[in-house]
C-alpha cells in the first residue's frame, strides 16, 4: 500500500477505529472530523490537522455544532500554524494509541515498512520488517521513525512512509544450506 500518496484524512482513516469518525457521510474523502479523547480534530482537504477541546455542555448533532465548536471551543491547537507538519509529531500530541498485536494476533505476516526522503521518493532510508502487527501499528510505527529521522536531521530533510507492504512471513526465512 502506497502510503505517501494517501491524504492525511485516508492515513487517520487507516489509524483510528471508526467510531472517532463523526459525519463522515457529509466530507470529502480527504477530509475528517474525529472525537478523540477530549478533543475534536478537523482534518482539511490539504492536509491540515486543527484540534480543538471537545465542549462538555454541547451535544454534537450535526456537522454544524462540530464547526461551532470549532470556531467557538477552548484550546485551539493549528498545527500549520504552530509549525509542525510531521505527522508524526501531531499523532503524539494528540496522545494516539494503537493496538500493535500481541499474544493473541499471530497473523504470520511481516509488514514492511519503507522510509523514504519526501524528495527522493525511491530512494529508502530505512525498511523496516514488522512482525504479527496489525497494518495500523504497522502504519503508525513507520510514521513515529520517520518523524524521528526528521528530528535527527535537524528537520532539513523530511521523512514519509513511502508504502507498507505485508509479506508472509515463511517468505522472509533464510535458507539453511548443508
Amino acid at each position: 500500500m502506497e502510503i505517501a500518496a494517501l491524504s492525511v484524512a485516508q492515513i487517520f482513516r487507516l489509524l483510528f477505529p471508526a467510531r472517532h469518525f463523526l459525519f463522515a457521510d457529509r466530507l470529502q474523502g480527504d477530509e475528517a472530523v474525529l472525537s478523540y479523547r477530549s478533543s475534536l480534530v478537523f482534518v482539511y482537504p490539504d492536509g491540515a490537522v486543527v484540534r480543538v477541546e471537545r465542549p462538555p455542555d454541547r451535544p454534537l448533532r450535526t456537522l454544524e455544532d462540530a464547526w461551532y465548536a470549532l470556531f467557538e471551543g477552548k484550546g485551539l491547537r493549528d498545527y500549520d500554524d504552530l509549525g509542525v507538519f510531521d505527522l508524526g509529531e501531531i499523532l503524539q500530541d494528540l496522545g494516539y494509541v494503537v493496538l500493535a498485536g500481541g499474544r493473541d494476533f499471530r497473523s504470520g505476516t511481516v509488514y514492511l515498512v519503507r522510509i523514504a526522503p519526501r524528495n527522493r521518493p525511491g530512494e529508502y532510508a530505512e525498511i523496516l520488517r514488522l512482525r504479527d502487527v496489525t497494518l495500523p501499528y504497522a502504519v503508525y510505527h513507520g510514521l513515529m521513525r520517520a518523524s524521528e529521522l526528521y528530528r535527527k536531521s535537524g528537520r532539513e530533510v523530511e521523512y514519509v512512509v513511502a508504502d507498507v507492504e505485508p509479506v508472509p512471513a515463511e517468505s522472509l526465512a533464510v535458507p539453511i544450506s548443508r
